[in-house]
């Protein structure tokens, strides 16, 4: 229910009642104070040599799935029925059973009073003029964000007492904004500009992105659904690792070469022989970081248990196909042991610290452009995409309860192609 764009569904405790209609959905704030600085410098006279540097604090607003979706969610008759709150759960379905789980309904709610999001961003570039047509570049760039997007489930069931927080009330999703990301990088390029024929690109990476994501960065866990990245809400801190976009290495290049045109005295042979050129554009990165889950609960009625590390065995398997396997059964092993303080059934093995293989992609271009007359030309074009047909394989089956499938990816990327194309330039 709304009223001039307010709306009841927020509390203020994510397991009380909700707001009256009327209240605010969000805590006004208007103290984001956003700072920023910079500037460039040629140290001692240098003309071929310039140092820039930057500072900046930038906030943001709510997040794009947090308003509309949570709205969409509480809708009336929306629930569900699982042997949590039902431990004598059969089927066919006891009809007395749904009018207990009517009263007890889940729900979506946000955190009215969570801080805006902000990020704080700084650089530090020195570049350097190596001719009239090229420069090469070094920069270390970061990147801190505060109260990030995230999601909480505070009605998970407690095995210490047996039975959810609340038990008036079923499973809960809470948007909060009590995530944070940090993100490191050191950059190297060089550039060439097109001249004398040949234009080339070159572009290194390295970077580090660490931290506690809950959702926010899939889209399928921006309302606290499908992540597997925290293990337990009851200890967050335990999942702080490797982000699910954490690139450690990256390589692009790109080139254009115009092969010299020939002083032919043969009409023919010039527009045979002449307007050739050949393009190019390659990538290449390291694995995407993915996590392990044994598929079994870890006493809180959630599946994102992961599993413990067997010390001494690489859970990697090298010299094999992605898609026959490439991960070692043998390096994991199912949790057993009880934590005293909360009930649960953990893993050691920390967030994301597995990797998919690394990807290469390799695209080309033949050009050939023929002039027929003043203003009219003719190019032709030959391309391909993936030129070594080299297999990217996606992350492998990561859940320890369908051992067939575990450690094999089943997803590649596209094969070899090639497309001929002529056009008319006029």
């Amino acid at each position: 229910k709304e009223s001039r764009n307010r709306t009841e569904n927020v509390v203020d405790n994510p397991l009380g009642p909700f707001r009256a209609a009327g209240q605010p959905m969000y805590r006004r704030n208007n103290l984001d104070f956003a700072p920023r600085f910079g500037f460039s410098w040629q140290p001692f006279g240098q003309k071929r040599f310039v140092l820039r540097g930057g500072y900046g604090v930038f906030w943001g607003g709510p997040g794009s799935l947090e308003e509309p979706v949570l709205l969409q969610l509480n809708t009336v008759n929306t629930f569900n029925v699982t042997n949590t709150d039902n431990p004598n759960l059969a089927y066919p379905l006891d009809p007395t059973a749904v009018k207990g789980i009517l009263a007890s309904s889940g729900r979506f709610v946000v955190d009215p009073n969570a801080s805006d999001m902000y990020t704080q961003q700084w650089n530090l570039t020195g570049e350097y003029q190596v001719s009239d047509s090229s420069t090469m570049r070094a920069a270390y760039v970061g990147n801190h964000a505060v109260h990030v997007m995230g999601a909480n489930e505070p009605n998970d069931f407690d095995p210490l007492i047996g039975s959810r927080p609340n038990p008036a009330i079923g499973q809960v999703y809470e948007q909060t904004r009590q995530d944070g990301t940090l993100y490191d990088a050191l950059e190297l390029s060089y550039r060439r500009r097109f001249s004398r024929g040949l234009g080339l690109d070159a572009h290194y990476t390295w970077s580090h992105a660490i931290g506690i994501e809950s959702g926010s960065q899939e889209v399928s866990s921006g309302i606290g659904i499908g992540s597997e990245q925290i293990q337990s809400f009851q200890n967050r801190a335990l999942s702080r690792g490797n982000l699910p976009f954490d690139v450690r290495h990256q390589l692009a290049m790109d080139f254009h070469y115009e092969l010299p045109n020939g002083n032919l005295s043969s009409a023919p042979l010039r527009k045979l022989l002449n307007g050739w050129g050949l393009s190019g554009i390659s990538a290449l990165t390291s694995g995407d970081p993915f996590n392990v889950i044994t598929g079994g609960d870890t006493g809180d009625a959630r599946l994102n248990q992961r599993p413990n590390i067997v010390p001494g065995i690489n859970p990697i398997i090298n010299g094999v196909s992605p898609a026959n396997g490439m991960l070692n059964l043998a390096a994991f092993t199912i949790p057993t042991t009880v934590t005293p303080s909360t009930g649960l059934v953990l893993g050691d093995m920390a967030n994301n610290v597995l990797r998919t293989r690394d990807v290469f992609t390799l695209a080309g271009a033949l050009t050939k452009t023929t002039k027929i007359r003043e203003g009219l030309n003719l190019e032709f074009r030959a391309e391909f995409f993936n030129v070594t047909n080299h297999p990217n394989f996606g992350a492998a089956f990561n859940n320890l309860a369908v051992p067939a499938l575990f450690g094999k990816s089943l997803t590649v990327g596209r094969p070899r192609e090639g497309q001929l194309g002529l056009k008319l330039l006029f």
